[in-house]
């Protein structure tokens, strides 16, 4: 009669196997990313993906981040942390550099979008409706609550 094992004891060397030892453990550090580098960092940047080192290589993978390039600068200082943070989660060196691609974060706003101008017709008719308007602050308020209400009819 065999005996009964855990199903993670089977799977466990043969998913190694397949997916590489190292890039199981990257999927780890992706899925552990804000507890190993912080909320300050992982809000602004996320794992792209990972290039291990080749054969004979002994300065570690390369680690490519997305960031917003609004945030690369302090992503890029923060580079030399970030692998050491990584690399002592991992317990070696897997990690050599870091290579920040721009692109949007999950979580992070988007960032605001430009109103259209509006059209000379357009504005005639908004100038037109506040002619009578004697209180230039209540009339700017208007005018931009106009200028709102055209670009809504576009959506």
């Amino acid at each position: 009669m065999a005996q009964a094992r855990s199903l993670g004891s089977i799977v466990g060397p043969i998913a190694g196997k397949l997916a590489g030892g190292r890039r199981m453990a990257m999927a780890e550090v992706a899925v552990r990313w804000r507890d190993i580098v912080g909320d300050d960092l992982a809000d602004r940047c996320i794992i792209d993906k990972f290039v291990p080192q080749r054969a004979g290589q002994s300065d570690g993978g390369t680690l490519t981040l997305r960031t917003h390039p609004a945030d690369a600068l302090d992503v890029q200082h923060a580079g030399g942390l970030i692998a050491e943070r990584v690399n002592a989660y991992l317990g070696h060196r897997a990690v050599g550099r870091i290579r920040l691609v721009p692109g949007r974060v999950p979580g992070q706003p988007k960032p605001p979008r430009r109103p259209r101008p509006l059209s000379p017709a357009e504005e005639a008719e908004i100038a037109a409706a506040l002619a009578d308007v004697q209180s230039p602050d209540l009339r700017q308020a208007l005018a931009e609550l106009g200028a709102a209400l055209y670009r809504a009819d576009e959506t």
